[in-house]
Order: structure tokens, then C-alpha cells, then sequence
């Protein structure tokens, strides 16, 4: 006999082929259950469904972690994109995310975890670029688990990566522009040189 509780907390029970189980009822009538093989593991599985119910996070019977939905979500967004940027996104994930938070449950990552990722990798020595980039690859990801009912929000869109620094660049002075001319004379891009000094034009 199942061990019945009050309307909506759910309830645990054995099943006949030995494992334990409990069922709860979320928004909507929409029922879900957690297995386990003991009585203990499915009443703590169930306390923290319950939990999270009434935080109005998604309950997801395997409360994933961050790093197994990034593996999911790799293999699942990997034919539709290049090999070249399957291996970026891939090495941003295996590299510089996963050792920091992928042990946390993908519905109590927050945004303050991202913020603190971004900020220990710029500490460490990954240039605002590629920070921006990993930033990229994850919000990618995390839109993808709001549409898996995975997540209630996207995290990521309050984070605000490093900005990009503009580079600073000092113009030559008269002088210099002469000396560097003088010294370009017998170079056979010299009328390119002389261009470039002369209208400030760019590549391209």
C-alpha cells in the first residue's frame, strides 16, 4: 500500500516490478513521476519536486545538472550547424564551463552564477573576446531550455558580458611620417605607404 498524501503533495508508492515510485501533480492536472529503488530516494526526489513547485520552477524528473543538458544539447544542435562550430561550442562547454558550474541543477543556475563564471575566466587570463563568444554559445543553450520546459527563464539575458575594450591608436606625428616615408623610398609598396599616411584610409 502507497503511502497517500494531501491533494497536490503527491504521493509514494511500490511498484510491482520492485522499485518505488512517486507522483505529483503540476500546473495544469499534468501528472509526473519520479522512480528510484528506495522508499528514502524517491521521498527525497519528491520534497525537492515539491519544492521546486512551489518556487515555480520546472520539475524535471531527472533533475538535470547544467553539464548533462549542455551534452544534450550539443548532440541535438550539432547536425544542424558546421563541424568547425560544433568543435568551438564544444570546446567553450567541455573547457570553461563545465569545471566551474556544471555540477549545479540547470533550474538553479542563475545569473549571478554566469556573472561570476564570465568574470573568473577574464581573471584567468581568456581575453574579452572569447569570454563574449562563451557567453554566445550559452545563451544559445539556455533560450533551447526554455522551449524544453527545462527552464521558466532565460538567465542569460540579464548577464552583461566584458565589453569589448576599443583599441587606443596614436597617429604618427609630422616628423615621423617623413622619416618613415624616407625609410619606405626604395619599398616597392612605397606608393601604397605613401597613400595610407596621407588619406587615413583602411583595409578594405
Amino acid at each position: 500500500m502507497g503511502n497517500r498524501r494531501g491533494n497536490g503533495e503527491g504521493s509514494i508508492y511500490k511498484r510491482a516490478d520492485g522499485r518505488w515510485a512517486a507522483a505529483l501533480t503540476l500546473e495544469g492536472g499534468k501528472r509526473r513521476t519520479l522512480y528510484g529503488k528506495t522508499r528514502q530516494q524517491v521521498a527525497k526526489g519528491l520534497t525537492a519536486a515539491l519544492r521546486d513547485r512551489e518556487a515555480g520552477l520546472p520539475v524535471t524528473p531527472e533533475r538535470q545538472t547544467v553539464e548533462k543538458f549542455l551534452a544534450h544539447w550539443l548532440e541535438a544542435v550539432k547536425p544542424t550547424i558546421r563541424r568547425s562550430t560544433f568543435v568551438r561550442y564544444e570546446e567553450y562547454i567541455r573547457l570553461h564551463t563545465i569545471p566551474i558550474i556544471g555540477g549545479l541543477r540547470l533550474p538553479r543556475l542563475t545569473t549571478q552564477h554566469l556573472q561570476n563564471l564570465y568574470a573568473q575566466k577574464l581573471s584567468e587570463g581568456l581575453s574579452p573576446t572569447s569570454v563574449r563568444h562563451l557567453h554566445t554559445v550559452l545563451h544559445r543553450a539556455l533560450k533551447q531550455s526554455l522551449r524544453w520546459n527545462l527552464a521558466v527563464k532565460i538567465v542569460s539575458e540579464a548577464v552583461d558580458p566584458q565589453r569589448l575594450a576599443r583599441p587606443e591608436y596614436q597617429a604618427l606625428a609630422p616628423e615621423q611620417v617623413r622619416q618613415f616615408l624616407r625609410a619606405a623610398y626604395e619599398d616597392r609598396l612605397v606608393a601604397l605607404y605613401v597613400l595610407a599616411v596621407t588619406t587615413g584610409m583602411r583595409r578594405g
